[in-house]
């Protein structure tokens, strides 16, 4: 599919919805505080929404089940159980929590190593399970 870029407004969801076939989708630094309305779309493998104000991720189990690497770096993480919803994406071998709150608390390498067992690659902070490939929507 074809770059689209989409100008995020409240009803930025809506449009969304339109690109069925979408595989992959990034919003970075697009202050988006939620993920309600989130459209389903059953071919999307990408998603990056670092540097936002996001805190909740329920949607996503629902909306994106071929969901693969999902970029959620410097958001509203404080945590684990923040993080939970994302434990049932069951294609999910990609997640970058970097620069959120909940990646200072001690030990957090081991709860990700623990609870997210499909995720080949993690980034939490300085620590990189793979360095293979970059989270971002290339």
């Amino acid at each position: 599919m074809s770059l689209i870029i989409l100008t995020l407004k409240e009803d930025a969801w809506v449009e969304l919805s339109r690109f069925q076939e979408l595989e992959k989708f990034s919003a970075i630094d697009c202050g988006i505080r939620s993920l309600l309305g989130f459209p389903l779309l059953p071919k999307l493998r990408v998603l990056v929404l670092h540097d936002n104000q996001l805190d909740e991720f329920t949607v996503l189990q629902h909306t994106c089940p071929e969901l693969q690497r999902l970029g959620i770096a410097n958001n509203f993480v404080f945590f684990p159980s923040q993080l939970e919803p994302l434990r049932h994406l069951p294609k999910l071998v990609s997640l970058d929590v970097e620069d959120n709150d909940v990646c200072n608390i001690l030990r957090f390498e081991v709860y990700m190593s623990r609870n997210f067992r499909n995720v080949k690659r993690h980034v939490v902070d300085f620590y990189d399970s793979d360095s293979d490939d970059d989270t971002g929507a290339n």
